[in-house]
């Protein structure tokens, strides 16, 4: 999953101008909150990757410090 978030924000990017460093980062941002809220991931039984951890800390909440967010 990793390797195909960095294939998808390569693409991003290398298809993207950007007037700034800010728009940059902006631009990730955004795509980071897209790709952990709103795209499935069939590894993840179709769940979003925040779903994902949400449900991981419903079955073992011990493994979590923290109420997971993005």
């Amino acid at each position: 999953m990793v390797e195909r978030f960095g294939g998808r924000i390569s693409d991003v990017l290398a298809t993207t101008h950007f007037r700034s460093g800010e728009d940059l980062q902006m631009t990730i941002e955004h795509y980071v909150k897209l790709y952990n809220e709103h795209l499935p991931q069939r590894a993840l039984k179709h769940q979003t990757p925040l779903q994902a951890l949400h449900s991981w800390r419903v079955v073992r909440p011990k493994l979590f410090v923290r109420k997971p967010k993005n």
